[in-house]
């Protein structure tokens, strides 16, 4: 379990950002995440309306294999009517091939007025590096939420901005190292303040782990948090 510190930080006025995973909370905290000032989603969003509401400013999306192809043969992306009034559109994948299939993502669902944010190949492998300090996988292929939780930092107009990480139980695709991945984003809540970890697993799973009304009093305190303001 990750060491999530919501309730131990002072609270603030700072604007909020939500990424959220693609694992149901196990409460419902989707007016916490819709009052947030930027809502960030991953590939399509399995999560919206399922206790984290609906609202998704920029969508962050694997456009390289079997997934970009979904996205494209399928529409995917297209059948969330909320997904036109998207501010941005993030590509996890820098490569020539998966350019060439983000362009087809983005026709195929209409979504040719929205703007494009391509990650570098740099910031990849600084991902990369990041996870190798915790895998011995020769080759590391990180998720798109990770990739999109990197971006995040590495970028200065979000460095005044709460952070709040939903929706993510790092249960995937087997070729991703989930338990680095894990422990990179342990790392990163537990040394910066303006980083809070959401759990996110089922409730079955959180009582064996937790003790008592643990994650209640946890959800209570996230929900006294935004009601603040």
């Amino acid at each position: 379990m990750l060491h999530h510190r919501i309730g131990t930080k002072t609270v603030s006025k700072r604007p909020k950002l939500a990424l959220v995973g693609n694992a149901p909370p196990a409460y419902d905290l989707s007016a916490q995440i819709e009052s947030c000032d930027i809502v960030i989603r991953c590939n399509e969003a399995k999560t919206l309306g399922v206790n984290t509401g609906i609202r998704t400013d920029i969508l962050c999306v694997n456009n390289s294999g079997a997934p970009a192809d979904r996205f494209i043969s399928k529409q995917l992306l297209r059948r969330h009517p909320n997904f036109p009034e998207l501010t941005e559109l993030w590509f996890a994948r820098p490569y020539k091939d998966c350019v060439e299939l983000a362009l087809k993502i983005v026709h195929a669902n209409g979504l040719s007025d929205v703007p494009v944010v391509y990650f570098s190949a740099d910031m990849n492998e600084r991902a990369r590096q990041q996870l190798s300090l915790h895998s011995k996988m020769e080759n590391q292929h990180p998720s798109t939420g990770f990739l999109a939780f990197c971006y995040i930092l590495e970028q200065e107009e979000f460095n005044d901005f709460d952070k709040y990480l939903f929706g993510f139980t790092f249960n995937m695709w087997y070729g991703h190292p989930e338990q680095a991945e894990m422990k990179v984003i342990e790392s990163f809540c537990k040394n910066r303040q303006d980083l809070f970890f959401v759990p996110a697993e089922p409730l079955w799973k959180l009582k064996r782990r937790l003790k008592g009304a643990y994650i209640y009093n946890l959800v209570k305190r996230i929900q006294n948090k935004f009601s603040v303001f």
